[in-house]
């Protein structure tokens, strides 16, 4: 059995200083799947194959004078691991 996948997530000023992680299967599609078993089976000629897992990591520090609760508030910062980590801030925070 695979591990749950945690590709995306929504960070609040409580989760700066400590450990994320973002984790993904990566599956390819195929054909052909009745050139490797019996062909009179009754299922589909298409499959998924299970390719890897990718497992990343990210912290956010933050380095401010400023308290970050007071420059985050409620607001909270996305992430989502697609080829890279992609990140998406709230509009009026200053990165």
């Amino acid at each position: 059995p695979l591990r749950p996948e945690k590709p995306s997530r929504a960070i609040s000023f409580k989760d700066f200083d400590k450990d994320i992680d973002l984790s993904k299967n990566i599956w390819e599609n195929k054909r052909d799947l009745l050139d490797l078993i019996d062909p009179s089976s009754i299922v589909s000629n298409n499959y998924r194959f299970f390719k890897a897992r990718e497992e990343r990591t990210i912290k956010f520090l933050w380095n401010s004078r400023r308290p970050l609760k007071r420059a985050l508030g409620e607001n909270k910062i996305s992430l989502q691991l697609k080829e890279d980590i992609f990140y998406t801030f709230p509009k009026d925070f200053w990165v």
